[in-house]
């Protein structure tokens, strides 16, 4: 058994069910042993494991920020998003099913100076992602499932054309 930590900070167990189940997704979504289709499957596996912790623990959240919901336990924010993700990567990782990525860190991207000089605040107000790192290549690649709601695929994008472009 793998435990996972989630908002709430609670351990969540994820039984070799879960894992097994994670670990068929990966497999029927991969068209073939390359870095691409290990990314592809990531945003499945990511997926699936958001619809499972996502139920066991309450959480329903909608793309993007949502205002009116602050306060609302079923949201998250990009700071849980990209924490949950990171563990959710954490779990791929630790149990095998990462071959061509490793993971690092969540990282943050903002720049809220010239977002307020230009009357544009809102546009680039901090945004954070999990983050894998191609292993042949070096290349970084921000996995973003604040973007879509809870238990849609989380988009995998070359971390320097994600957000603000140029984010390193």
């Amino acid at each position: 058994m793998s435990r996972l930590r989630v908002q709430d900070e609670n351990a969540l167990p994820l039984y070799q069910q879960n894992i097994a189940q994670i670990t068929r997704e990966m497999q029927r979504v991969k068209r073939n042993n390359s870095p691409e289709e290990e990314r592809r499957a990531i945003a499945y596996a990511i997926a699936l494991m958001e619809r499972q912790v996502g139920a066991a623990i309450g959480i329903n959240d909608k793309a993007g920020m949502q205002w009116s919901a602050s306060g609302d336990a079923t949201q998250e924010d990009c700071v849980d998003d990209s924490t949950n993700t990171t563990s959710f990567l954490m779990v791929l990782q630790s149990n095998g099913l990462l071959r061509y990525h490793t993971v690092q860190g969540p990282l943050g991207e903002d720049n809220m100076l010239y977002g307020t000089l230009i009357g544009r605040p809102v546009k680039y107000w901090p945004h954070y992602t999990a983050i894998i790192k191609e292993k042949k290549t070096g290349q970084r690649w921000a996995v973003d499932a604040w973007i879509g709601d809870t238990g849609t695929n989380p988009s995998i994008t070359k971390l320097g054309d994600w957000y603000l472009k140029g984010a390193s």
